[in-house]
């Protein structure tokens, strides 16, 4: 009966040890593949210049220091199930530095250029820039953000949301698949997302804005606007009279115009799924679906469509 005993503890503790085994070994072997990398540098970079950086993977952050240098920062982590299984190695990324009179290239990317098969890291890029400086960044999968940039934008993601404060320079910005905000810019704007909304400030320059699933909203413009969206409402300012068309066409939301109420223009308005109106004094053909005619006597090409929903045009 001892001996029975006995045998059956021992069973019974089997499973146990084999357990404890097993993630003795699981994390031994784990700790390879769960290593986080830290990648630092600082290079030099001359007042004006440009920043270029490119990554395969990962968030950009950027933000300004009166230091003529640009600092780097970067932190991967594996991006798998548990301990990190199913990522690929960080030893797999390789970074490139390159300074030129005043410009700094910083690329990161998959060693021979060759991605992996399970390439699921993730990361984080923070930039310090010089006050005065341009920048060129790009990533393919992660969002974008930053300060508000004393020179030219251009920023371009595959999966993620961009956003920046003021920007006293031309701004350029795409993403596949999240939103797009931009403060104040002085500078003509070009920005087009395929699958959240825009929101951009007041404007010293043309804007041309388009997404393909979200709303769209600008601030004062006081240049040429384009913008258009196939998921959403539109809602524009005009700051001063404008010398240059304007246009702005959604499939799927309603459009609000504010504008001077000495704003001349040749205004041409028609919805499929509302009304339009217009606080306006307006001499032309006004029907409740459609506007053809000139405002406070005519002047450059308005026009706007939508398919679903109404059109107004009212006094700022």
């Amino acid at each position: 009966m001892k001996t029975e005993t006995i045998t059956i503890m021992k069973l019974t503790t089997l499973p146990a040890l084999l357990t404890a085994t097993a993630l003795l070994a699981l994390n031994a072997t784990s700790t390879s593949f769960a290593a986080e990398r830290h990648e630092q540098k600082e290079l030099p970079a001359g007042d004006g210049g440009t920043l270029t950086f490119k990554a395969v993977v990962g968030a950009i952050e950027i933000k300004t220091h009166d230091q003529d240098t640009v600092s780097y920062r970067a932190e991967i982590k594996p991006g798998g199930g548990l301990f990190g299984f199913g990522s690929a190695p960080v030893e797999d990324l390789v970074f490139d530095y390159e300074t030129s009179g005043g410009d700094v290239k910083i690329t990161m990317k998959w060693k021979d250029d060759k991605q992996p098969r399970n390439s699921n890291l993730s990361a984080r890029h923070t930039l310090l820039i010089p006050t005065r400086y341009h920048l060129d960044v790009r990533t393919a999968g992660g969002k974008i953000s930053g300060e508000d940039i004393n020179g030219h934008v251009a920023a371009n993601t595959s999966g993620g949301s961009i956003r920046f404060g003021r920007v006293n320079g031309d701004i350029k910005a795409r993403t596949s698949g999240g939103s797009i905000t931009v403060a104040d810019v002085e500078g003509d704007v070009e920005v087009k997302t395929s699958g959240g909304s825009i929101q951009v400030g007041n404007v010293a320059g043309n804007v041309a804005a388009s997404t393909s699933g979200g709303g769209i909203k600008l601030g004062a413009v006081t240049g040429e606007v384009k913008g258009s969206t196939s998921g959403g409402s539109i809602s524009a300012e005009l700051a001063d009279q404008i010398a240059q068309p304007f246009e702005l066409s959604t499939s799927g939301g309603g459009i609000k115009l504010a504008v001077p109420g000495d704003f001349k223009a040749d205004l041409d308005a028609r919805t499929s799924g509302g009304s339009v109106d217009c606080e306006l004094p307006v001499q032309g053909t006004i029907k409740r679906s459609s506007l053809n005619g000139k405002v406070n006597g005519g002047g450059p090409k308005v026009t706007l469509r939508t398919s679903g929903g109404s059109i107004k045009v009212t006094k700022r």
